[in-house]
């Protein structure tokens, strides 16, 4: 929160509920969707 906080609008903060320290392990569906929509844009 603090980075965020601290970048403002040079970043975009994507809570991951009901996720550990690894949404690569915990939520990697969505970790892997949100990494592709990133590269997209």
């Amino acid at each position: 929160m603090e980075n965020h906080q601290a970048l403002g609008d040079l970043c975009t903060l994507l809570p991951y509920e009901n996720c550990g320290h690894s949404p690569m392990v915990d939520c990697p569906d969505r970790m892997a969707q949100d990494v592709i929509t990133f590269f997209k844009d």
